[in-house]
């Protein structure tokens, strides 16, 4: 069974945080979630 990886990115407002996250997103095939 293939263990599910989970990246969270977490930091004040105005750090960069979605550059980084769509970034990343695409790098690894991933999706954003945004709460």
């Amino acid at each position: 069974m293939d263990k599910i990886k989970i990246l969270v990115i977490v930091g004040p407002t105005a750090s960069g945080k979605t550059a980084l996250s769509i970034s990343c997103a695409e790098k690894f095939g991933g999706e954003i979630v945004s709460a």
